[in-house]
Protein backbone atom coordinates (compact mmCIF):
# COMPACT_ATOMS: atom_id res chain seq x y z
CA UNK A 1 0.00 0.00 0.00
CA UNK A 2 2.87 2.55 0.90
CA UNK A 3 4.18 1.78 -2.27
CA UNK A 4 1.35 2.76 -4.74
CA UNK A 5 0.72 5.89 -1.99
CA UNK A 6 4.39 6.92 -2.92
CA UNK A 7 4.15 5.76 -6.80
CA UNK A 8 1.10 8.16 -6.82
CA UNK A 9 3.12 11.52 -5.04
CA UNK A 10 5.87 10.94 -7.77
CA UNK A 11 3.13 10.78 -10.76
CA UNK A 12 1.14 13.63 -9.28
CA UNK A 13 4.20 16.00 -8.87
CA UNK A 14 5.40 15.26 -12.47
CA UNK A 15 2.20 17.43 -13.77
CA UNK A 16 3.36 21.06 -14.22
CA UNK A 17 0.07 23.68 -14.17
CA UNK A 18 0.74 26.22 -16.86
CA UNK A 19 -1.31 29.24 -16.37
CA UNK A 20 -4.09 29.99 -19.03
CA UNK A 21 -3.41 32.62 -21.53
CA UNK A 22 -5.44 36.13 -20.31
CA UNK A 23 -6.08 38.55 -23.04
CA UNK A 24 -6.50 42.23 -21.55
CA UNK A 25 -9.59 44.34 -21.43
CA UNK A 26 -9.85 46.46 -24.53
CA UNK A 27 -11.83 49.89 -24.84
CA UNK A 28 -14.10 50.57 -27.57
CA UNK A 29 -12.55 53.24 -30.05
CA UNK A 30 -13.42 55.59 -32.67
CA UNK A 31 -11.40 55.86 -35.43
CA UNK A 32 -11.72 57.71 -39.04
CA UNK A 33 -11.91 55.97 -42.75
CA UNK A 34 -8.15 55.43 -44.15
CA UNK A 35 -6.30 56.02 -40.80
CA UNK A 36 -4.69 53.47 -39.07
CA UNK A 37 -5.27 51.57 -36.14
CA UNK A 38 -2.80 49.74 -33.68
CA UNK A 39 -4.02 47.77 -30.72
CA UNK A 40 -1.30 45.82 -28.50
CA UNK A 41 -3.97 42.76 -27.61
CA UNK A 42 -1.50 40.52 -25.94
CA UNK A 43 -2.21 37.88 -23.03
CA UNK A 44 -1.21 38.97 -19.66
CA UNK A 45 -0.40 34.77 -18.87
CA UNK A 46 0.63 31.63 -20.99
CA UNK A 47 3.34 30.28 -23.07
CA UNK A 48 3.73 28.98 -26.58
CA UNK A 49 0.50 31.83 -27.84
CA UNK A 50 -1.12 31.64 -31.06
CA UNK A 51 -3.42 34.52 -31.70
CA UNK A 52 -6.29 34.64 -34.44
CA UNK A 53 -8.65 37.84 -35.36
CA UNK A 54 -12.66 36.22 -35.47
CA UNK A 55 -14.53 37.01 -38.08
CA UNK A 56 -11.95 40.55 -38.64
CA UNK A 57 -12.98 43.02 -41.43
CA UNK A 58 -10.69 43.30 -44.83
CA UNK A 59 -7.48 44.07 -44.42
CA UNK A 60 -7.33 43.55 -40.59
CA UNK A 61 -4.47 41.60 -39.19
CA UNK A 62 -2.98 40.44 -35.97
CA UNK A 63 0.69 39.26 -35.09
CA UNK A 64 2.11 36.33 -33.43
CA UNK A 65 2.32 38.69 -30.31
CA UNK A 66 -1.17 40.01 -30.62
CA UNK A 67 -0.81 43.19 -32.41
CA UNK A 68 -3.95 44.25 -34.17
CA UNK A 69 -3.39 46.50 -37.32
CA UNK A 70 -6.00 47.93 -39.57
CA UNK A 71 -6.71 50.71 -41.65
CA UNK A 72 -10.05 51.09 -42.92
CA UNK A 73 -10.67 51.82 -46.73
CA UNK A 74 -12.95 54.53 -47.91
CA UNK A 75 -15.74 52.20 -48.84
CA UNK A 76 -15.29 50.57 -45.28
CA UNK A 77 -17.16 53.40 -43.33
CA UNK A 78 -19.00 54.77 -41.55
CA UNK A 79 -19.20 51.48 -39.90
CA UNK A 80 -18.95 49.99 -36.84
CA UNK A 81 -17.06 46.71 -36.66
CA UNK A 82 -16.17 44.04 -33.74
CA UNK A 83 -12.88 42.86 -33.49
CA UNK A 84 -12.60 39.57 -31.24
CA UNK A 85 -8.99 38.29 -30.55
CA UNK A 86 -8.49 34.25 -29.49
CA UNK A 87 -5.48 33.69 -28.20
CA UNK A 88 -4.79 29.38 -27.38
CA UNK A 89 -2.03 27.68 -26.09
CA UNK A 90 0.00 24.51 -26.79
CA UNK A 91 -2.23 22.56 -23.78
CA UNK A 92 -5.39 24.06 -25.63
CA UNK A 93 -6.51 26.32 -23.11
CA UNK A 94 -7.67 29.39 -24.19
CA UNK A 95 -8.98 33.12 -23.95
CA UNK A 96 -11.43 35.63 -26.06
CA UNK A 97 -12.11 39.37 -25.73
CA UNK A 98 -13.65 41.83 -28.02
CA UNK A 99 -14.03 45.46 -29.30
CA UNK A 100 -15.79 47.75 -30.69
CA UNK A 101 -14.17 50.18 -33.10
CA UNK A 102 -16.87 53.08 -34.43
CA UNK A 103 -15.97 54.21 -37.71
CA UNK A 104 -16.84 58.34 -37.40
CA UNK A 105 -14.66 61.33 -37.78
CA UNK A 106 -15.87 64.97 -37.24
CA UNK A 107 -14.64 68.11 -39.06
CA UNK A 108 -14.49 71.84 -37.64
CA UNK A 109 -17.55 73.64 -39.69
CA UNK A 110 -17.43 76.28 -37.46
CA UNK A 111 -16.14 78.42 -33.98
CA UNK A 112 -18.52 80.66 -31.29
CA UNK A 113 -15.95 83.30 -30.12
CA UNK A 114 -18.60 83.77 -26.92
CA UNK A 115 -18.96 80.39 -26.03
CA UNK A 116 -15.60 79.06 -27.17
CA UNK A 117 -16.56 76.10 -28.93
CA UNK A 118 -16.33 74.20 -32.30
CA UNK A 119 -19.07 73.31 -34.59
CA UNK A 120 -18.43 70.00 -35.69
CA UNK A 121 -20.36 68.28 -38.11
CA UNK A 122 -20.32 64.35 -38.91
CA UNK A 123 -19.03 64.14 -43.02
CA UNK A 124 -22.01 61.21 -42.88
CA UNK A 125 -24.70 62.42 -41.41
CA UNK A 126 -27.02 61.83 -38.78
CA UNK A 127 -27.22 58.25 -38.16
CA UNK A 128 -29.88 57.26 -36.54
CA UNK A 129 -28.64 53.93 -35.04
CA UNK A 130 -25.62 55.49 -33.02
CA UNK A 131 -25.15 58.39 -31.01
CA UNK A 132 -22.98 60.31 -33.31
CA UNK A 133 -25.57 63.69 -34.35
CA UNK A 134 -24.60 65.73 -37.33
CA UNK A 135 -23.62 68.36 -35.77
CA UNK A 136 -21.88 68.64 -32.13
CA UNK A 137 -20.25 71.86 -30.41
CA UNK A 138 -17.17 70.99 -28.39
CA UNK A 139 -14.62 73.30 -26.19
CA UNK A 140 -11.30 72.99 -27.23
CA UNK A 141 -10.63 70.79 -24.35
CA UNK A 142 -13.10 68.55 -24.85
CA UNK A 143 -11.45 68.19 -28.23
CA UNK A 144 -7.86 67.87 -26.88
CA UNK A 145 -8.80 65.29 -24.50
CA UNK A 146 -10.00 63.10 -27.13
CA UNK A 147 -7.59 63.59 -29.40
CA UNK A 148 -4.97 63.20 -27.02
CA UNK A 149 -6.58 59.22 -26.29
CA UNK A 150 -7.26 58.54 -29.74
CA UNK A 151 -3.34 59.05 -30.65
CA UNK A 152 -1.89 57.53 -27.76
CA UNK A 153 -4.41 54.66 -28.61
CA UNK A 154 -3.11 54.47 -32.22
CA UNK A 155 0.95 55.21 -31.52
Amino acid sequence: MLARAVSAAVILGSFQVVAQPQLPPQNDLTIAEQSFLRVTNTSITGTNLTYQLLHPPSGATITANGIIAWSPLENQGPTNVTFTTIVIDDALQFDTNSFIVHGHAYMVIGYDAVKKQYELANPWGYDTDSTHPAIVWETWANIRHDFDYWTSVML
